[in-house]
């Protein structure tokens, strides 16, 4: 067969000069998609704060002490809260409120944690987290350098 033979119209669907139809499409199912998405997050989301530690801030500390005494706890790299006198607290919940509470003369005055420099951020929420499981409140946080005293009254 030679090119010359094939006419031009031989291969190719004849050309329609009508005009065409337009095609509507439907936006259903992109509704039902989107809702089926939204109803997953909201159920895979939670809005509750859970694990929040309570403290307090600098001039709260100030203004709420009164006549409490403030107990300033120095916090190691190795995760061990001690006082003034380089004495250990426990890490048991029981032990630890006991020991904090003597230092109080049995008072509920503000703790304040001091964590060094070498202290990484989860040993010092570690620390918090126990302190707040033992019952110690309230809490607070400063810098181990600017301490002066353990008790204050």
């Amino acid at each position: 067969m030679n090119l010359q033979d094939a006419g031009p119209s031989s291969s190719l669907p004849p050309f329609e000069t009508g005009q065409r139809e337009r095609v509507r499409i439907s936006l259903t199912p992109l509704i039902d998609v989107v809702f089926i998405l939204l109803v997953f997050f909201m159920l895979a989301s939670s809005y509750v704060q859970w694990g929040a530690i309570n403290l307090m801030s600098g001039s709260d500390l100030a203004s709420d002490t009164g006549n409490r005494p403030t107990l300033t706890l120095s916090l190691g790299a190795d995760g061990v809260l001690r006082d003034s006198a380089g004495v250990a607290f426990s890490s048991q919940a029981d032990r630890l409120l006991d020991g904090v509470m003597a230092r109080l003369d049995g008072q509920r005055g503000p703790v304040v944690v001091a964590p060094g420099d070498a202290v990484s951020l989860q040993t010092v929420v570690s620390a918090l987290d126990q302190l707040t499981l033992a019952g110690v409140t309230p809490l607070s946080m400063a810098r181990e350098d600017t301490l002066t005293d353990d008790i204050t009254p």
